[in-house]
C-alpha cells in the first residue's frame, strides 16, 4: 500500500490506493508549515497528552533525508477534535501494519566492541527509536565470544522478525553464524560437507555500528551513522546477501558474510589481536609491522569457475526476494521455499575444477563484491560468483602501493601485474610445501598455523588444505543500497 499524508494548517489529507480521506486536523508545529510525506517515511503516529491538562494531540514521527546518505527523524504536532484524531490514527495504523515492518527483534549488544560505547548507543539511540515504533525487544548483552551462536541454537525463531547486532563486523558475523548453523540443523543439512546446499534464512539481520570495523554498515548505507542504521531496520527494507563457508579437516570452521583473506591479511588480524588494548587505533598501526615481515606461501588453488547462465538473477527472482519481510509465523513455510535460492549445488558430475599455483602473499576473496562506478568502488550484494585475488611475489614498494589503493577503496587497486583474478563459485587451497605432522588420529596438521581474516577476526588454518564455497542469497540483511 503506497500513498501520502499531507498536514496543512487546518486539515489533514490521507491518500492511498487511489482514495483520499480528509480529517479536520491541523499542523500546530511552529509556523504550521505544510508537511507532505510518503506513507513509507512515516514511523509512527502517537497520542500525546499535554502536561497539566486533559487536552491531547497527535505527534507524527517521520523520516527525512539528511546530509549525504544520513537519515534523521522529525515530528509534527497534529491538532483537532478527539474523534478526528481517532479516525486518523486508525487509518495510519492500518497502513503501517501493511508494510510488514519488524515488530519483534532479538538484539545482541557487544559491550567490548570498538570504544566500548555499544551499551550507551543502545540505551541513548537504539532503544528509544525502537520503542517509538512499538518494536518489542529481547536484549542480550554478550559476555563472551560465540554467545549469539549458543543462544540461537535453541531459540524459538518463530518469536522474532529479525536479529540486530550492535557492534562491529565480527558481531554481525557471529549472529549470521548462529542463525545459519541453527537453520542447517533444523533442515538436517550436513553443514560439515563443503558441497552441501545451504538452507537459507528468511530472517533478516541488522547491524548497528559500534565496533572497530564497521565496513558492512558502510557498504549497506553509505554511512556509519547510528541513527540511519536504526531507521533502516525499522523501515524493514532488506536485500539478499551472500555467505561463504570455510571448511578444513572435514568440518565447518565458519561462515563469512564480508571477507575471507588468507595470508598477509590473516597475519594482520592475528597481530592486531595482541594489541586489542589500543582499540580501533590498532588497525592503523599494527599492519605496518606485519607488512614489513611479509612472507610468501606456496599454494595450489583449485576452483570451480563461474557459470554465467546460472549466476544472473532474473527480474522475477528479485521481485520475490523483496517480499521476504514476513511475520515469524510464516517462517517454516518460507524457509523451505527460499532454500531453492541458495547455492552451491555441486553435484560431482557437474564439477569442472581448474587450478592455479605459485608463491603468494595472500589469497583475498570478498563476499560483498566491489564494482567500479563513476570513478569509485561501490558494493554489490548478492553477486552470483566470488571474486578471488592471488597476490604473487613482488617488490615491497609495489606491494605497498597496491595495498594503499586497496585501503582507500580506489579503482585500480587490483590492476597490478602481480595480481591474479579468479571468478568462481568455490575454491580449495592446498599447502603442499608447508611443514606438517601426523596427529594421534592420523590427520595431517600444520606444524605452525597460518591465518585467515574471516570478517575481521583471525581464524587459524590448522590443516594443509581448506575449502571456501559461495552460498548465493543465503541471508537477508536490513538495509537498502543506493
Amino acid at each position: 500500500m503506497d500513498g501520502t499524508i499531507e498536514v496543512f494548517r487546518d486539515n489533514c489529507v490521507l491518500s492511498f490506493d487511489g482514495k483520499q480521506e480528509y480529517f479536520s486536523c491541523g499542523n500546530n508545529s511552529g509556523s504550521g508549515k505544510h508537511v507532505c510525506l510518503r506513507l513509507g517515511d512515516v514511523l509512527a503516529l502517537k497520542d500525546h497528552v499535554k502536561a497539566g491538562t486533559l487536552k491531547s494531540h497527535l505527534v507524527l514521527h517521520y523520516v527525512v533525508q539528511g546530509k549525504g546518505k544520513v537519515l534523521r527523524t522529525k515530528s509534527c504536532i497534529i491538532t483537532g477534535e478527539a474523534d478526528q484524531h481517532l479516525r486518523l490514527k486508525e487509518a495510519v495504523d492500518v497502513i503501517l501494519n501493511s508494510f510488514h515492518r519488524p515488530k519483534r527483534l532479538v538484539v545482541f549488544v557487544n559491550p567490548n566492541s570498538g570504544h566500548r560505547k555499544a551499551v550507551n548507543i543502545f540505551h541513548n539511540v537504539v532503544e528509544p527509536l525502537f520503542k517509538l515504533c512499538d518494536i518489542s525487544l529481547k536484549v542480550v548483552e554478550t559476555k563472551r565470544p560465540g554467545q549469539p551462536i549458543e543462544l540461537l541454537e535453541n531459540y524459538d525463531l518463530r518469536l522474532m522478525d529479525g536479529l540486530v547486532a550492535i557492534g562491529g563486523d565480527g558481531m554481525f558475523s557471529e549472529c549470521m553464524n548462529g542463525l545459519l548453523l541453527r537453520l542447517q540443523k533444523d533442515a538436517k543439512v550436513d553443514y560439515n560437507n563443503p558441497d552441501a546446499t545451504l538452507s537459507a534464512s528468511t530472517l533478516p539481520i541488522g547491524i548497528i555500528p559500534a565496533g572497530s570495523g564497521n565496513m558492512l554498515v558502510q557498504y549497506l548505507h553509505g554511512t556509519i551513522d547510528v541513527e540511519t542504521a536504526v531507521i533502516k531496520i525499522i523501515l524493514g527494507d532488506h536485500l539478499l546477501a551472500n555467505a561463504v563457508s570455510i571448511h578444513q579437516g572435514r568440518a565447518l570452521s565458519s561462515y563469512a558474510g564480508l571477507i575471507v583473506d588468507f595470508g598477509l591479511c590473516g597475519d594482520m588480524m592475528k597481530d592486531c589481536e595482541k594489541f586489542r588494548w589500543l582499540g580501533p587505533k590498532r588497525y592503523k598501526i599494527v599492519p605496518l609491522g606485519t607488512i614489513l615481515k611479509r612472507k610468501s606461501v606456496y599454494v595450489e588453488v583449485e576452483f570451480i569457475p563461474e557459470e554465467p547462465h546460472k549466476v544472473k538473477a532474473t527480474h522475477k527472482s528479485r521481485k520475490f526476494a523483496r517480499q521476504m519481510s514476513l511475520p515469524a509465523s510464516r517462517y517454516q513455510f518460507e524457509k523451505a521455499v527460499l532454500r531453492l535460492n541458495s547455492t552451491p549445488e555441486f553435484a560431482e558430475d557437474q564439477k569442472c575444477w581448474l587450478k592455479e599455483t605459485g608463491h603468494v602473499y595472500g589469497i583475498d576473496s570478498y563476499v560483498v563484491t566491489q564494482k567500479e562506478k563513476d570513478g569509485n568502488l561501490v558494493p554489490y550484494f548478492g553477486d552470483g560468483a566470488l571474486h578471488v585475488w592471488l597476490t604473487d611475489k613482488c617488490s615491497f614498494s609495489s606491494h605497498v602501493s597496491q595495498l594503499s589503493l586497496l585501503q582507500q577503496q580506489k579503482p585500480g587497486c587490483w590492476d597490478f601485474k602481480f595480481i591474479r583474478e579468479i571468478r568462481c563459485r568455490g575454491y580449495r587451497v592446498k599447502l603442499p610445501c608447508s611443514p606438517y605432522y601426523i596427529d594421534d588420529c592420523g590427520e595431517k596438521k600444520l606444524k605452525k598455523p597460518l591465518y585467515i581474516n574471516c570478517d575481521g577476526e583471525a581464524m587459524p588454518v590448522e590443516y594443509p588444505e581448506f575449502d571456501v564455497r559461495l552460498h548465493h542469497n543465503a541471508v537477508p540483511v536490513f538495509g537498502k543500497v543506493g
